[in-house]
């Protein structure tokens, strides 16, 4: 899911860029944190619905 992100800041620098090796660092320093605090608030909200005291909200959440 988060991938598609990746490639197309990939692909958006693969102009500018000479290097393969400085094209991966961009690319990961530039959409790194941003995935990362996805994937954390992602895993936060999934969290909070397995551990509900509502089993509705409980079995949405794994």
């Amino acid at each position: 899911m988060y991938s598609v992100h990746v490639i197309h800041r990939f692909i958006d620098e693969h102009n500018d860029c000479i290097d393969g090796f400085e094209l991966l660092l961009i690319t990961f320093w530039g959409t790194g944190g941003a995935l990362t605090g996805s994937v954390l608030t992602m895993l936060g909200g999934a969290r909070s619905l397995v551990l509900t005291i509502t089993p509705l909200l409980d079995s949405s959440g794994s």
